[in-house]
């Protein structure tokens, strides 16, 4: 794996409350990337969004069940949430969007709530890994606007699902192979809100460093005046891809 990570305050915002998180342990086969987005704006939604990657710095994903453990660590992170703004009454209705990226050696698992991002780039060809839990998107999916519609529409930024907003949270969870040369971009709406997709496979396909590559998206997106923080990481799969051993199912011991 080659991967790095880039935040910013932006143009327009005088506190950043975004929280990234590269988390490389190759020796016990994982690594663990997120971007989260913290909500509460003078009541520190940084805190929220680091409440999220603290968590999932923290235990070890593994090897045969990597999205049970990824699902309790938003599931922590959302409690952690919950009980700060409970007990901080300047801290009340604290929030954060999440996404996070478990890669082994055979697959990517993915954890998500909120409007940050995965992008999966392969040969050339992105795809959305992660769909947007807001207003727009659900008017999107009842078919009450369009595709076209969704992308200015003005509730694209209503959030439907976030962190910490209440005591359990529907996490969603997927699950891909990966493959050589796959790249994941990881980014928080203040980036994807600015650059295309087209925008963000050329940004990739002109460097193969993800520093660089992390560091060129965010100059873009703040040239453009970007309204809120913004933040990517980029994370390329390097190396060959282990075959996944096969599932045999459950065996079960006979009854004595």
């Amino acid at each position: 794996m080659r991967a790095a990570a880039r935040t910013d305050t932006g143009p327009c915002r005088q506190n950043n409350e975004d929280a990234v998180l590269v988390r490389s342990e190759p020796a016990r086969g994982f690594h663990v990337f997120a971007v989260a987005d913290g909500l509460g704006g003078h009541r520190a939604g940084e805190v929220a969004s680091r409440m999220v990657v603290d968590t999932l710095a923290e235990g070890e994903p593994s090897p045969d069940r990597p999205e049970r453990w990824l699902r309790q660590a938003f599931n922590g992170a959302n409690l952690a949430i919950w009980n700060h703004s409970q007990s901080h009454p300047e801290a009340f209705n604290l929030q954060s969007t999440a996404t996070a990226l478990v890669l082994t050696a055979s697959e990517a698992v993915i954890g998500h709530v909120g409007d940050c991002r995965v992008y999966l780039i392969r040969d050339g060809v992105i795809v959305q890994c992660t769909s947007d839990h807001t207003q727009a998107m659900e008017m999107l999916r009842l078919r009450i606007i369009t595709a076209e519609q969704a992308v200015h529409h003005p509730a694209r930024n209503q959030l439907t699902r976030s962190l910490g907003a209440e005591l359990f949270v529907n996490v969603d969870i997927s699950r891909r192979p990966i493959q050589q040369g796959d790249v994941f971009v990881l980014c928080s709406d203040g980036l994807w809100s600015e650059l295309t997709r087209e925008e963000i496979v050329n940004e990739v396909a002109a460097d193969l460093d993800p520093g660089a590559v992390a560091a060129s998206l965010i100059q873009v997106a703040i040239a453009r005046g970007a309204p809120d923080n913004v933040s990517v990481i980029v994370a390329r799969v390097a190396g060959p891809v282990e075959a996944r051993a096969p599932d045999h199912g459950r065996r079960w011991l006979p009854w004595r």
